[in-house]
């Protein structure tokens, strides 16, 4: 079990090279080959079992492709079965925000952008710009 995992891990962190490098297909294709079922209750408890982080860059790279219907269901995933997935939740929204706007969806992509913009309320000063771009487009969707 943990030789596997190990060899899950080294293909996360070569397609998170991948990605840095904007070989995104190769990145994307090394994401795939690292799947492997994992326990509930390990993905519960531990930030690497939950494989967030490895979901939330799929998502980053399929969006970087155009492929937003693909995108959007794997930020879907975030936030939903660890709480260690919680740091990926407000970003994950507002980047369906975006992807729902650019389809069209300006009612979806309402949403997501209060989500957002609900979950970092009170955040850090370096999210503050990101949560005003959230209001801000949540405003030019919904005008008063």
């Amino acid at each position: 079990m943990r030789r596997r995992f190990a060899a899950v891990l080294a293909r996360t962190v070569r397609a998170s090279a991948a990605a840095a490098i904007g070989d995104r297909e190769n990145a994307l294709r090394l994401l795939a080959d690292s799947q492997d079922e994992v326990w509930y209750q390990q993905s519960l408890t531990s930030p690497f079992f939950s494989r967030a982080f490895e979901r939330y860059l799929r998502a980053e790279l399929l969006t970087a492709l155009g492929r937003d219907r693909e995108a959007i269901a794997w930020y879907g995933t975030l936030g939903e079965s660890s709480p260690y997935e919680i740091i990926y939740l407000a970003p994950a929204h507002l980047r369906q925000g975006e992807l729902h706007e650019r389809q069209g969806d300006t009612v979806r992509a309402a949403s997501h952008y209060a989500r957002c913009a609900r979950l970092w309320t009170r955040c850090d000063e370096a999210f503050v710009a990101t949560r005003d771009a959230a209001n801000t487009k949540l405003r030019a969707l919904r005008p008063s």
